[in-house]
């Protein structure tokens, strides 16, 4: 099976899901605790309030249910004994990017929905100091990351080590390590929390949103690199799978030739 078709099947399976939908909406929800309940900063600007506090906790939430998410899922067919079916149809490296890539398309739908979602709040909250552009780009540069770093820790960390606690624990140490000085105190190594002390009114926010797009986009490559690594981990019937193999044709044997491999 083709990895487009695998990618529409696993894609309409997770739209299909009761447990996808749940996340959906828990990840849409964590936005409103910083309405409510969260401030970054005990003199605040209408903009900080309104669009930098739901972003902290919709980061924050965003990150860790989405790659609790990812776990999930990805251990769905391993936990139901199901994966001898599935790979005697399809590779295991196709089906593992056709399963990261049905999850990367339900960021898009969660991040569209908690963008639509909190529209009219935050146009009501901040009346004439609101400001499209600003809204827009604050929620894509974090909100929409934060799920697809969260996935990607995830979906790195499981496939090599294949345990969901082992997955889990790994990716709480990596929060915790980048919530924690030193690394906290660096824009680029603190991926977990965003770094937007104060939102203005009416000076321009560019200088924030620029440092953390830039951070934003150095997790990306780094983790996507790391992902493409950890696809050498790959399994298959329970041994692990080479990621270097070749086949030549006239070549000293007719059997394949694979590096690399073991059981």
């Amino acid at each position: 099976m083709g990895l487009v078709r695998l990618l529409r099947v696993e894609t309409g399976r997770l739209l299909r899901t009761k447990l996808t939908w749940l996340f959906i909406a828990l990840i849409t929800a964590s936005p409103a605790l910083g309405l409510v309940f969260f401030s970054i900063n005990p003199v605040e600007t209408t903009a900080t309030q309104m669009i930098v506090n739901p972003i902290f906790t919709g980061t924050a939430g965003a990150t860790v249910l989405f790659a609790l998410f990812t776990l999930l899922d990805l251990d769905r067919v391993y936990k139901n004994n199901v994966n001898m079916l599935t790979e005697a149809v399809a590779s295991p490296i196709n089906l593992h990017t056709a399963r990261v890539g049905a999850l990367t398309a339900i960021s898009f739908v969660t991040g569209l929905l908690v963008l639509v979602v909190y529209l009219p709040f935050t146009m009501h909250g901040m009346g004439a100091f609101f400001d499209a552009g600003l809204y827009v780009q604050t929620y894509l540069i974090f909100i929409l990351p934060a799920m697809w770093m969260g996935g990607l820790f995830a979906a790195v960390f499981y496939q090599i080590f294949r345990r969901v606690d082992v997955a889990a624990a790994a990716v709480l140490a990596c929060i915790f390590l980048s919530s924690v000085p030193p690394f906290s105190q660096h824009f680029i190594l603190n991926w977990f929390f965003p770094n937007l002390p104060v939102f203005s009114d009416a000076f321009g926010n560019d200088k924030p949103l620029r440092i953390g797009l830039y951070a934003r986009q150095f997790w990306m490559m780094f983790l996507g690199g790391a992902w493409l690594i950890s696809l050498a981990f790959s399994r298959k019937y329970g041994g692990a799978l080479s990621a270097l193999s070749y086949v030549a044709p006239g070549s000293f044997t007719s059997r394949s030739w694979v590096l690399c491999s073991f059981c």
